[in-house]
């Protein structure tokens, strides 16, 4: 078959494809939209020639010009097939050419903002002129919905790679050097990012006599190496050259490419990959188990540089299939030619024939692996797809439209209802539409059947001093509409779930004035990841370090901690603080108060807490925080210091106080700097490991999950009781 591939740029994802398609005997032409310029083309093709005012930007929203040069571009070559790779490519062809055509479209083409207008432009003319559009999971199915899509959206198919020469060379065993770790990065990774997750995998290459090296995942195939017609895997693998294990981190257009490729049976044992959410759907999909996030990727690293299989170059070979056996033409046809109605999603939610589950948040799910909303979110989500997939409804009126829509289809059709979990955020939700919806939503799960909650994070819009709005007509229209929304789930839902008692509590007092329906609540801290979770670190020692992870000012006030620590033996204890760049001079300022700004024993890092390294020794968490709203909240670091192994120290009353201790998971002190000395004395004589590894598994987000099933059946068999009650008489 004859083939053209249109692109807009051209790194690994496209480049596979090309070698792919090679080896399964197929002719392919590759034009690179972007630059206007031909990278591969047979001699005799009549467009061989590309005007120069087709690179002009000002053509590029005229009409009959430049759809005339695409036609002869398509038509000229006598094409079997069309694939457009990437946005401007798909939009190229959906502006300029009317031919059927593959839109392929990769992680990260979505990620544009209203400032750029030229994408946006792209993407309304593809989703107008194709019925379907290839994304790499549901996560930018999501993204293409906020976005305005109209058509179906399926997945990639996978492409067959046993054809493809090795990317690693062989295994430590094969060299003297010892193992050399690729760290692959995405290009546009904050170096910073980088630089930290090097270190940290650094030092667990250097305990198994090796190193580990930051590599641009882009740079392992170039425009420059399509123009001089080369294969990517050749490039590739010389680009690795001396290179032994790889490790995946962040997401981008090239992960899932380079994580193929690595599936190959010479090196599949020698990679891990980072479990964001991009590259946990590749994982689910291709049954690769070795993914974890932060220090956890450490820990997998080194057991995989352990490893025997590893070390001599992966273990028994496996099936893969190759190329030249399997046409990936033929997936992509099928692909392309089955039918499905236009606003088709390929969900596993649909796949599924148990009771429908779905999940809500007020905005999207965030690829991050800090920030407590975000973290919290997306955890939460995931757990709730391992009962099952569920649906997942953001408030975005385009994205809660399409989706809620599928829900009232499949309850109608007879699908059991089954969980529906809702999360607010700080704000409240802005789009009537999405208010009036979620009534509906709420009404039509309870009719079929299901069971719902609802989850409150905060309702700092009905603090008393909140300063968040100036203008107090602005403020009063926040004010109501968090109200309206908060009383549509009051009302709509079966549970109110706050982050732990003491919040409950606190909105309740909040409420009163505002709203006195007396809402039913229960408490729903974070839980722990167990993509994040390592092995629990020695919790006696000669020296102990005491970690303070967060803010720093007086919301985040820590004067009883800093006059404490002067106080402790100085050749037992070691002090670090791992804080935003931002608020390093608040810290250096607070210390230097205290005389501590040139201690030796303290270190200031700016990393985040999931790739923080601890020094030798035992590690105490600190979550001590002099303020008002310490005493109500849920800091989510709690759970994260619980993750990386750390026994905690926190105030009595403070909300997590009552968390720590039933887990005996650490202590906790009064406010004096004198009991926290008296208590960091006492913890660093104590071994907690036992404590953190029955906590990993009571307080997972997969227990979390089994406690709101039960508090959602509790409150089921109490409403059941009371219809069953006799009427009084009267």
């Amino acid at each position: 078959m004859k083939i053209l591939l249109l692109t807009s740029g051209m790194s690994p994802a496209e480049a596979l494809w090309v070698d792919v398609l090679d080896d399964a005997g197929h002719t392919v032409d590759v034009f690179d939209t972007r630059s206007a310029q031909w990278l591969r083309r047979r001699a005799y093709h009549p467009a061989k020639v590309v005007p120069e005012w087709v690179r002009t930007w000002s053509y590029r929203s005229t009409g009959n010009a430049l759809n005339s040069f695409y036609q002869l571009l398509v038509d000229g070559g006598e094409y079997d097939d069309v694939v457009a790779s990437g946005l401007a490519a798909g939009g190229a062809m959906a502006r300029h050419c009317e031919r059927a055509f593959t839109p392929l479209l990769w992680r990260g083409d979505l990620d544009f903002s209203s400032a750029r207008p030229v994408l946006a432009e792209d993407f309304a003319a593809l989703t107008s002129a194709t019925g379907r559009i290839l994304l790499e999971d549901e996560y930018e199915f999501d993204k293409a919905l906020a976005k305005g899509s109209n058509s179906a959206h399926l997945l990639h198919v996978q492409r067959p790679v046993g054809s493809l020469r090795p990317l690693l060379g062989p295994g430590a065993a094969a060299s003297a050097e010892g193992p050399r770790v690729a760290v692959l990065h995405p290009e546009g990774m904050p170096e910073a990012r980088v630089d930290a997750y090097r270190a940290m995998l650094d030092a667990v290459a250097e305990r198994h006599g090796g190193t580990a090296e930051a590599v641009s995942a882009a740079s392992l195939y170039r425009l420059r190496d399509a123009q001089r017609n080369r294969r990517f895997d050749d490039i590739a693998s010389t680009r690795l050259a001396g290179f032994t294990h790889a490790v995946l981190i962040g997401v981008s257009r090239d992960h899932s490419t380079l994580a193929d490729a690595l599936l190959a049976p010479q090196t599949r044992d020698r990679f891990i990959v980072e479990d964001t959410i991009g590259m946990g759907y590749w994982a689910d999909r291709a049954g690769f188990e070795r993914t974890g996030r932060g220090a956890r990727m450490g820990e997998l690293l080194d057991g995989m540089l352990g490893s025997a299989e590893s070390a001599a170059g992966g273990g028994a070979p496996a099936a893969v299939a190759s190329a030249a056996d399997v046409d990936p033409m033929v997936a992509l046809r099928r692909t392309m030619e089955r039918p499905v109605p236009r606003l088709h999603e390929e969900l596993r939610a649909l796949e599924s024939e148990g009771p429908l589950d779905v999940f809500f948040s007020t905005s999207p799910l965030e690829d991050r692996t800090n920030g407590a909303r975000p973290q919290r979110v997306r955890n939460m989500a995931e757990a709730l797809d391992e009962r099952g997939p569920a649906v997942r409804v953001y408030s975005t009126p385009k994205v809660f439209e399409r989706r809620t829509d599928l829900i009232f289809r499949l309850l109608r059709e007879g699908r059991p209802a089954g969980l529906l979990y809702g999360e607010n955020s700080t704000s409240p939700i802005p789009f009537d539409t999405t208010l009036d919806g979620l009534e509906r939503l709420f009404a039509a799960f309870r009719a079929a059947g299901g069971r719902s909650a609802w989850f409150v994070r905060d309702l700092h819009w009905l603090e008393k001093d909140a300063d968040f709005l100036d203008d107090p007509e602005r403020k009063q229209e926040f004010v109501e509409r968090g109200l309206r929304e908060l009383s549509i789930a009051g009302h709509g839902t079966d549970l109110l779930l706050a982050p732990c008692e003491a919040s409950a509590e606190g909105f309740k007092g909040m409420l009163a004035g505002h709203d006195d329906t007396e809402y039913r609540w229960a408490a729903m801290p974070p839980a722990v990841a167990a993509a994040n979770a390592v092995r629990p670190h020695a919790s006696v020692s000669e020296t102990t370090t005491l970690l303070y992870a967060g803010g720093v000012g007086s919301f985040y006030a820590m004067d009883s901690y800093l006059r404490a620590i002067i106080s402790l033996p100085a050749d037992r204890f070691r002090f670090d603080f791992l804080v935003r760049p931002a608020e390093v001079e608040n810290l250096v300022r607070f210390l230097a108060a205290h005389g501590l700004e040139d201690d030796p024993r303290v270190s200031i890092t700016t990393d985040e807490l999931d790739v923080y390294t601890p020094r030798d020794g035992a590690t105490i968490g600190t979550v001590l925080l002099d303020s008002e709203y310490a005493r109500f909240a849920f800091p989510y670091k709690t759970v994260s210091m619980l993750e990386k192994g750390f026994p905690l120290l926190t105030y009595r009353d403070m909300a997590i106080a009552e968390f720590v201790e039933s887990n005996g998971i650490g202590a906790v002190c009064e406010r004096s700097a004198a009991s926290v000395a008296e208590t960091l004395e006492t913890m660093s004589r104590h071994d907690y490991t036992d404590a953190i590894r029955s906590a990993r598994v009571t307080e997972s987000w997969t227990a979390r999950i089994d406690r709101l099933e039960s508090l959602l059946s509790a409150v089921r068999n109490d409403a059941v009781g009371k219809d069953r009650e006799p009427a009084s008489r009267s």
